[in-house]
């Protein structure tokens, strides 16, 4: 499947690709950030932290505003207030991505959650 830019957001630093397969007659949207800014900011407040998270409420990552699209995308946050429909569902999401190995650059402390 070929892919061509249809969309891109230069502050947000996203872009979007539409592609289509005349054999299977299959399109499909891929989005992409760039969030290498993101990674460093959480880099340094990682390095920065006192390393316990105390209780509620804590910052202890950030998502990049693809995976906030998503969830918007997929009905589990309402996109006109930014508040969770089904705030269990956003939760185990949330935590998913920021408890995956390969997402550790968007924790600012260490552990899982």
């Amino acid at each position: 499947m070929d892919f061509i830019p249809f969309s891109e957001n230069e502050e947000q630093r996203i872009k979007r690709f539409f592609g289509y397969d005349p054999a299977t007659d299959q399109m499909e949207i891929v989005t992409q950030q760039d969030v290498s800014g993101l990674i460093e900011r959480n880099k340094k407040l990682y390095n920065d932290n006192d390393r316990h998270v105390r209780g509620d409420m804590e910052h202890v990552g950030d998502i990049p505003l693809s995976l906030y699209f998503s969830l918007v995308n997929r009905n589990l946050i309402d996109s006109a207030t930014g508040e969770a429909i089904d705030h269990d569902e956003v939760m185990k999401e949330i935590t998913r991505f920021l408890n995956d190995s390969d997402n550790r650059h968007f924790r600012v402390k260490p552990g899982t959650f």
